[in-house]
């Protein structure tokens, strides 16, 4: 059992009593001890205080703990909820950018489509002087080389309709959306400037 020893009444050692109020003979000083000795059972100090003396209750408050000094462990709520904020809201901006990047890319290959036919359409035309009248009719005299009417990547089939003014033919994806005739249509007379609805930035 460990033993702390509390510090001599320096009141009665500054009035010329170099004992501190301490008796001179040995049986009493041991007394004395006991009677201002504080003792750690199992982690809890106890005191005897002696009376005019408030030296033990100045040494208890050596034990103490000052909560401002702990440490505060863990995250609070208000925390964990700011961090799950910021994540939802990169979460969006990647899956916004992913997802453009990938629009993007199948509006490139439209366009490459269409160029080659319209490539296909030319040809027919040179050689047969006038236009095919559906894609089919390109597919069927070896001027598309595919086995069926080729699809967009959203997997609907490009269509070839009439045309007016100096484009005399019109070769239409439906787009994103999958419906004809809406804003989303790529078609080689809009192909060059398309733009994908909802952005400003020219695709």
């Amino acid at each position: 059992m460990g033993r702390v020893w509390i510090q001599k009444n320096v009141d009665q050692e500054s009035a010329g009593d170099p004992w501190g109020g301490m008796p001179p003979n040995l049986h009493s000083r041991a007394k004395w001890r006991e009677d201002r000795v504080g003792c750690f059972v199992q982690g809890q100090a106890t005191f005897t205080p002696v009376p005019g003396d408030s030296s033990p209750l100045k040494s208890r408050k050596m034990f103490r703990m000052n909560p401002k000094n702990r440490r505060q462990g863990g995250f609070t709520l208000v925390e964990i909820m700011v961090v799950v904020i910021i994540i939802g809201i990169l979460a969006t901006l990647v899956a916004q950018n992913v997802l453009g990047q990938d629009d993007v890319a199948r509006v490139n290959t439209v366009k490459s489509d269409i160029k080659t036919i319209d490539s296909a359409i030319e040809m027919f035309r040179l050689n047969k002087r006038r236009y095919p009248e559906n894609l089919e009719e390109l597919i069927e005299a070896n001027y598309l080389k595919v086995p069926s009417v080729p699809k967009d990547p959203w997997d609907n089939e490009y269509i070839l309709e009439e045309g007016e003014g100096r484009f005399k033919y019109i070769i239409r994806s439906a787009g994103p959306d999958g419906e004809q005739d809406t804003d989303d249509d790529i078609t080689n007379a809009n192909m060059r400037d398309y733009k994908l609805p909802g952005t400003e930035e020219e695709k």
